[in-house]
């Protein structure tokens, strides 16, 4: 909210078009960008904006009886859960791609037997600090500023998304190991024909 708490109906209604163009904007812009990478819907980010509009029907209700401290707190609550939604959204987008990544990443010497380029534990590990690093500053920055704490979030999104795309999928790996195995049979088969 603004630096004065709003004193009268002009100034909370003034509150609520700045909470709808920003942070509202900026967390409908998230939300978005969320739903796409993840592929799927966030509902609690929805539960959060829904909430909002909840409490923005409360505003406009509290500004009828004349309760501008109830609008007022009402204010506070609707744009907290508007920020909720887009901190919420921009995290669940890394913690998605980091929870594909984990469920396809074999040891380091499988992708060695397989023949495969892949990231290796220490770079893996490297990447996995800058993301926990980047999440942290998300969550630390989120009392201060929207806009910084989803750079922060959106930041990990990307080292996450190169951690995934530096992990061979467990089908290119069994792909390429049925390959070679293929390929050592071949040559064995050969061998004792030919001798």
């Amino acid at each position: 909210m603004s630096a004065d708490p709003p004193e009268d109906e002009e100034e909370v209604l003034s509150e609520v078009q700045r909470i709808l163009d920003e942070p509202y904007t900026q967390a409908k812009k998230t939300h978005i960008w969320a739903e796409e990478v993840r592929g799927e819907h966030n509902w609690l980010a929805m539960t959060n904006f829904r909430d909002a509009l909840d409490h923005m029907s409360k505003i406009f209700q509290n500004i009828d009886d004349g309760d501008i401290p109830k609008a007022r707190e009402n204010l506070g609550e609707m744009e907290a859960h508007i920020k909720r939604a887009a901190y919420d959204s921009a995290q669940s987008a890394t913690e998605k791609e980091l929870e594909e990544t984990y469920s396809s990443r074999l040891p380091e010497s499988v992708y060695r037997i397989a023949l495969l380029e892949h990231m290796s534990d220490e770079e893996f590990n490297e990447r996995e600090d800058k993301i926990s690093n980047r999440m942290s500053r998300g969550r630390e920055t989120k009392a201060n500023s929207l806009e910084d704490s989803i750079k922060h979030f959106r930041t990990a999104y990307e080292h996450a998304k190169k951690m995934g795309r530096g992990t061979p999928s467990k089908k290119s790996v069994l792909l390429n190991i049925a390959v070679i195995f293929g390929f050592i049979l071949s040559i064995i088969s050969v061998s004792a024909v030919l001798l």
